[in-house]
């Protein structure tokens, strides 16, 4: 979601993880995954809603910052 409240896009797909060890317990995993078709429309406050089954499980911020005129690119151009 973006700052304005509206779905900037979206990733769908499938992930299987393993039970904790514990019953019961919370179980945590660290995703990394790239955002194509993603644009962020400017400076601002977003979020990642994590939907399992439709349902909103969790939200996950993000904080998208100006670009600063003179700094360095850091995506390898």
């Amino acid at each position: 979601m973006g700052p304005d409240g509206q779905q900037a896009g979206e990733i769908t797909g499938q992930l299987e993880v393993g039970s904790s060890d514990s019953p019961g317990a919370d179980s945590q995993h660290q995703l990394i995954f790239g955002l194509p078709n993603i644009s962020f429309q400017g400076a601002g406050r977003y979020a990642f809603h994590v939907l399992v089954g439709g349902d909103d499980k969790a939200r996950v911020p993000l904080e998208v910052v100006p670009f600063a005129h003179g700094e360095e690119e850091t995506n390898g151009h």
